[in-house]
């Protein structure tokens, strides 16, 4: 549902709202939202849904989104490009946290999300580094491929697997 590509951080929220109408944007902050997209996912398999659990593009161990279509019903983290989508309802995890605890902790939340974003934009840079480069030798053999062979070479290839 969402990527990190040569051009940026991008989403499709279009995906996620034709497959649900209410959505719920979990504070992930404390990095407590994906656990809780953990345990909807359990229960909602439990109790017979079809689920879709959308990685986080990073890290695509830890999930960024779930949607539960047989129900219309959408959970995102906070931390996900998808967290834009209209309409949708705020859950704040981190008021479940002694508050004397978490404002001993913003300094260090702070110093973390500054080197989420400063690593995210050296992986964006890279990406558009390698996309230049792939750009620059793909200009090189382009004029010397014989494109109308290679799709007939592989409609014969469609047609021998009867795929066509």
């Amino acid at each position: 549902m969402s990527a990190t590509t040569c051009f940026g951080r991008t989403a499709f929220p279009e995906s996620a709202t034709a497959l649900c109408e209410r959505f719920f944007i979990l504070d992930d902050r404390l990095s407590l939202g994906s656990l809780a997209l953990q345990k909807l996912t359990d229960a909602a398999l439990d109790a017979g849904h079809d689920v879709w659990l959308c990685p986080d593009p990073l890290t695509p161990e830890v999930p960024e989104a779930l949607l539960v279509p047989s129900l219309s019903i959408g959970f995102l983290t906070s931390n996900s490009e998808l967290a834009q989508i209209e309409g949708a309802r705020r859950v704040r995890f981190d008021a479940l946290i002694e508050p004397e605890r978490l404002r001993s902790l913003k300094p260090e939340l702070r110093q973390s999300e500054k080197f989420i974003s400063e690593l995210t934009d050296a992986a964006v840079a890279a990406l558009a580094n390698s996309k230049e480069i792939h750009d620059g030798i793909e200009d090189i053999y382009n004029p010397h491929v014989d494109f109308d062979g290679v799709y007939e070479l592989a409609q014969k290839q469609v047609s021998l697997l009867g795929l066509d």
